[in-house]
C-alpha cells in the first residue's frame, strides 16, 4: 500500500445550466468550464492523509511535501450509473469529456477488474458472494458474473476513481468521519451506512504523491493502481 494525500470535493452542475442529455435521455454533465461548481458540503476542503496503514485528516499546515498525481471527477446519474471525467469538472481541459465508468480485465491477474474512464467492459469480470464491498461500491448493473473461485474477482485501477466511488457510496454527511475508517491496518474495508447514490451528485478527487515518504512516490502509486503491490479489494 503506498502513501498519498487526497481531497474529495463535492461538485454539482450549476442550477442555472440547462441540463444536457445523451441519446437515451439520460442526464449528461456539462464539460464546459464554469458550468459545474464546488459544493461546500461533505468533505469539501478536507485533507486526507494515507501512510499505507491508516487514513486521517490533517490541517493544510501539517501536510507533508507533496506533488500532484492525478485528478478525476465522477458524477452519479440515476438510471444510468457513473460518468467519469479525467481532470477537474469545474474546469475541464480541452478535449476531455464525460465517459461511462469502465473496467479492463486482466487474465494474468486472476481476472481482476481495473477501474477506468476508458470504456472496455461495462461490469466487473467476476464477483463472489463473500465480497461485501461489491454491493456497497457499485449498483447491481455493474456486478458481472458470479464465481466461487477465491482467486478471482479482485479490484484495482485508477486510485481517484476508486476513492470517488467510495465517497459516492455513502451519504455526504458521513464522509469526513467515515473515510478514515475505510482503511484498517493497510487494508480497505467498507461501510453499512446506506447508499449515497443521489442523482447528479458528483465529486472531484485529487491524489497527491508524497515523495519524501517511503512508498509515497508516483511510481509507488502507479504500481498499486496496476495491482502489482496489492488490490483495493480481493
Amino acid at each position: 500500500m503506498p502513501a498519498f494525500v487526497f481531497q474529495i470535493t463535492e461538485v454539482r452542475e450549476h442550477e442555472n445550466v440547462l441540463p444536457g442529455v445523451d441519446s437515451n435521455g439520460h442526464w449528461l454533465p456539462s464539460h464546459i468550464p464554469g458550468y459545474n461548481v464546488i459544493a461546500r458540503v461533505g468533505a469539501t476542503g478536507v485533507w486526507f492523509v494515507c501512510n499505507g496503514e491508516a487514513i486521517w485528516t490533517a490541517a493544510h499546515t501539517d501536510l507533508p511535501r507533496m506533488e500532484h498525481y492525478k485528478t478525476f471527477s465522477v458524477f452519479f446519474c440515476g438510471g444510468f450509473g457513473f460518468r467519469v471525467l479525467e481532470g477537474n469538472a469545474t474546469s475541464p481541459a480541452s478535449g476531455k469529456t464525460w465517459r461511462p465508468l469502465g473496467f479492463e480485465y486482466d487474465p494474468n491477474d486472476g481476472h481482476s477488474s481495473f477501474l477506468t474512464n476508458v470504456l472496455q467492459e461495462t461490469t466487473l469480470k467476476y464477483r463472489r458472494e463473500d465480497q461485501g464491498w461489491v454491493n456497497v461500491l457499485l449498483p447491481n448493473t455493474y456486478h458481472g458474473s458470479k464465481t466461487r473461485n477465491p482467486d478471482k474477482g479482485a479490484l484495482k485501477g485508477e486510485l481517484p476513481i476508486f476513492l470517488a466511488l467510495l465517497a459516492l457510496s455513502m451519504p455526504l454527511q458521513y464522509l469526513q468521519a467515515y473515510i478514515p475508517q475505510m482503511m484498517q491496518n493497510g487494508a480497505w474495508t467498507w461501510h453499512k451506512l446506506g447508499s449515497g447514490w443521489d442523482d447528479k451528485r458528483g465529486v472531484i478527487v485529487t491524489v497527491y504523491s508524497v515523495p519524501g515518504w517511503a512508498g509515497g512516490g508516483a511510481a509507488d502509486i502507479q504500481a498499486y493502481e496496476d495491482g502489482r503491490t496489492g488490490k483495493y479489494y480481493y
